[in-house]
């Protein structure tokens, strides 16, 4: 754990772990036996909570790896100066605080319904899904935050490191 990749590879492995341990039992459960929900109201929401909350924070560890990786690569002598782990443990708890912040209006809307029919609900037909709007356009924020602008910088920088290496190969 003594270089600033490390670091980040051990936020992605965490965040992988947290999808993993928060998802896998109830999709396991779901593909089992479809109905009812058993898991509860609250499980619901921290399950959702969870899922969005490491979702989040892989893609913004790999935004802020690929960053890293820019620097490194296009511009050597300041990585220098750049790259210290205390650098990397502010940026990776950053993340985690950001993700974590994030994903609370997602995971709120997330709640157990019941199929309705002819008027009388039927409590062995529940599923976990989007039950209520919190936040206004929150999938739409989600979306951009979360996916266009890291594919957006993340295309950019790839591009600018491809050119910066190709210069360089062709000078010597």
């Amino acid at each position: 754990m003594h270089t600033a990749t490390n670091y980040y590879l051990f936020s992605l492995a965490i965040s992988d772990l947290l999808l993993l341990t928060s998802g896998l039992p109830p999709e396991i459960y779901k593909i089992w036996c479809r109905y009812p929900y058993i898991f509860g109201e609250v499980f619901c929401v921290l399950q959702g909570f969870a899922a969005e909350t490491s979702a989040n924070a892989t893609v913004l560890t790999i935004t802020a790896f690929t960053v890293e990786r820019y620097v490194a690569i296009c511009h050597p002598f300041l990585s220098h100066t750049l790259s210290k782990l205390s650098r990397a443990i502010r940026h990776i708890v950053a993340i985690w605080v950001m993700a974590l912040c994030l994903a609370v209006p997602q995971a709120m809307s997330f709640g157990v319904v019941c199929e309705v029919i002819a008027g009388e609900m039927h409590t062995d037909h529940c599923l976990c899904v989007p039950k209520r709007t919190v936040l206004p356009h929150a999938f739409e924020i989600s979306t951009f935050v979360f996916f266009v602008a890291p594919m957006s910088m993340i295309t950019v920088l790839y591009i600018l490191i491809g050119v910066s290496i190709n210069y360089n190969y062709s000078r010597n």
